[in-house]
C-alpha cells in the first residue's frame, strides 16, 4: 500500500501558496506517495480552495489529525511560533511523534534548485476558482473585455512595518512611495492610454473582511485619474493574483502576492524592496524578479529607485508589449 505524507499548511497566503508548490513538486518526484494537506487556519483554506490542489489526496483543516494518522510529514517551517502555539501544542502524540521538529525546513530551499520554475508547476486555479473569476472581476468594478481593450499595469502595495516579518530597513515613508508612484502611473496613462489595478490599497479594514486581508491593505491610495485605476478590494487571494497576472506589465512591492504573480507570470517588477526582503533573496538564491541576472541584479539593488528610474522600466515593457501585439492587432484588420 502507498505510504501517506501529510503537511500541515500554514503562515500568511504566501507562505500556504509556496509551501503548496515545493509539495506539488515533490509530488511529482515520488508518484509512489498519498499526499494530504492540512490548513493551520480554516479561514485561509476556505480562501484557498480554488486553487488546484489536485495533486494531494484532500485540503482538511488541521484539526482532522485528531482521528487520522500520516505515516510521516513533510513540513515546512516547524519552529514557527504560531504553528506551534496553534496547531503541534494541540495534536496527539501519536501525531506528533511522525513530525520532525527538530529540522525547519524552509521551501525557499526546497525550490532554488528548480526556478524558474515551468508553468506545469505553477499551482493555478481549479474549476471553481475559474467559474469564480468573472464574479470576483466584476465585484471590483474591473470593465468588461479590460484587457482586451486597452494596456493594463497592475501594481501591489505592500509597505513593510517593525512587527513584519520582513523588517523595514531602508524602505522610504508611504508618503513618499505614495507620490512617487502616483507620479509614474500618471505619466503611463497619459503616454500610453492604460489602466492600472492596484492591490493592497484603498481598502477599509471591517470586522468582515478582517481575516481576508490580515488587515494589511492600505486604506489610502494613489493619485491617479478614477476612471482609470482599479483597486482590488482582497475578496480572494488566488483570484485578484489571477487578475494582476494578466497585466501588461507588472511590479510590485515585496511581497508573498507579489512573489505569486511573478512566479505566474516569468517577468515582474519588484519596487522599493526593504534592504531586509534583497538579504533574504541572497541567502536563499532563488530567482525571484530576474534578480540573478545582470539587469535584474541592478534593479533589485539600486538604491534609490527614483521615479524616472521605474517609469524607464514600465514605459519599456509597455512598449515592448505594443511591439509584439502589433502583428497580431494588423492581421485583424478587416
Amino acid at each position: 500500500m502507498p505510504r501517506t505524507v501529510g503537511s500541515i499548511l500554514h503562515g500568511a497566503y504566501g507562505d500556504y501558496y509556496w509551501q503548496a508548490v515545493c509539495l506539488r513538486l515533490f509530488r511529482h518526484t515520488h508518484p509512489d506517495i498519498r499526499l494530504r494537506l492540512y490548513a493551520a487556519s480554516e479561514s485561509r483554506r476556505q480562501a484557498l480552495s480554488v486553487l488546484d490542489l489536485s495533486f494531494a489526496e484532500c485540503f482538511e483543516p488541521w484539526t482532522a489529525l485528531q482521528h487520522e494518522t500520516p505515516d510521516e510529514f513533510l513540513q515546512y517551517q516547524v519552529f514557527d511560533p504560531d504553528l506551534r502555539r496553534d496547531v503541534l501544542a494541540h495534536l496527539p502524540e501519536r501525531v506528533l511523534a511522525r513530525i520532525d521538529r527538530t529540522t525547519n525546513r524552509i521551501f525557499w530551499n526546497d525550490l532554488r534548485s528548480r526556478w524558474p520554475l515551468v508553468q506545469a508547476d505553477i499551482i493555478g486555479l481549479n474549476e471553481a476558482g475559474r467559474c469564480l473569476l468573472p464574479e470576483i472581476m466584476a465585484a471590483n468594478g474591473i470593465p468588461e473585455n479590460l484587457f482586451e481593450r486597452r494596456p493594463t499595469v497592475g501594481f501591489s502595495w505592500r509597505y513593510r512595518v517593525s512587527t513584519s516579518a520582513i523588517k523595514p530597513w531602508l524602505q522610504p515613508s508611504a508618503e513618499e512611495l505614495v507620490r512617487k508612484y502616483s507620479c509614474v502611473f500618471r505619466r503611463l496613462i497619459d503616454e500610453f492610454d492604460c489602466h492600472v489595478l492596484v492591490t493592497g490599497m484603498n481598502v477599509v479594514t471591517t470586522d468582515a473582511n478582517r481575516q481576508r486581508i490580515d488587515a494589511k491593505y492600505a486604506e489610502f491610495g494613489l493619485d491617479l485619474p478614477p476612471e482609470r485605476v482599479v483597486y482590488l478590494q482582497g475578496l480572494s487571494w488566488p483570484i485578484e493574483r489571477e487578475i494582476i497576472s494578466r497585466a501588461t506589465v507588472c511590479a510590485g512591492m515585496a511581497s508573498g502576492f507579489t512573489e505569486a504573480v511573478c512566479a505566474r507570470r516569468g517577468r515582474m517588477f519588484l519596487l522599493d524592496p526593504p534592504l531586509h526582503y534583497l538579504l533574504v533573496l541572497a541567502r536563499y538564491r532563488v530567482g525571484l524578479f530576474d534578480y540573478r541576472s545582470p539587469g535584474g541584479f541592478l534593479r533589485a539593488w539600486l538604491r534609490p529607485q527614483t521615479g524616472r528610474r521605474i517609469y524607464r522600466w514600465l514605459a519599456g515593457a509597455l512598449r515592448e508589449s505594443r511591439a509584439t501585439d502589433l502583428p497580431s492587432r494588423d492581421r485583424e484588420k478587416p
